[in-house]
């Protein structure tokens, strides 16, 4: 899902949602907020674990529908003219101290996007990551895929996992706002 923001008057800011992880994030929430009220529920019967489980349950699920949904809700936020890149998630450490910067932590976690300067991304890159591995059940070889976009820069490494079509999609709008090639046309 690609959109516009509503103060793009001249397509300078580009905007790109990876719908598939974000339904992932959505049922999981779901998924905990219903173990939640089933632990809440549990403390009348079982209450060592009701206890645990509402303990546990409750503030992951509220923590992920507090900062992360709405942080990959955002998705990647391409402005031209403000000269940023905009995502979820974090990058990796390149000091010691980001550990302990409360900044970098919660990009880390996915609590709040990362913004880096576009002029100081200078390299772009995506890769294609097949496994087989032997499933006991079914008894026969499955395999998996993945797919990610490496983003370099004075900023670090960005790595992240995506859909297929949404890597190729922001690959393409970084390497052309950036003017790193030629435009990428898919024929599948």
């Amino acid at each position: 899902m690609e959109t516009k923001s509503k103060d793009n008057q001249q397509d300078d800011i580009i905007q790109v949602v990876d719908a598939k992880s974000l339904l992932q994030e959505y049922i999981g929430t779901g998924i905990g907020g219903l173990g939640f009220v089933v632990s809440f529920f549990m403390i009348f019967s079982e209450p060592a674990i009701g206890i645990i489980g509402v303990i546990f349950l409750g503030p992951i699920t509220y923590c992920m529908w507090k900062y992360i949904i709405p942080t990959k809700k955002g998705g990647y936020i391409i402005d031209v003219k403000g000269d940023t890149f905009t995502f979820p998630g974090g990058r990796a450490a390149d000091e010691v101290e980001d550990y302990f910067n409360i900044e970098w932590i919660l990009q880390y976690i996915q609590f709040k996007p990362a913004v880096v300067n576009l002029s100081d991304i200078t390299r772009i890159s995506w890769e294609d990551e097949r496994k087989r591995t032997w499933n006991k059940q079914l008894r026969k070889y499955v395999e998996s895929e993945s797919h990610s976009i490496s983003i370099e820069g004075t900023f670090g490494t960005i790595r992240n996992y995506m859909s297929r079509g949404k890597r190729d999609q922001l690959y393409s709008m970084l390497q052309q706002t950036l003017k790193m090639g030629e435009p990428i046309v898919i024929n599948e």
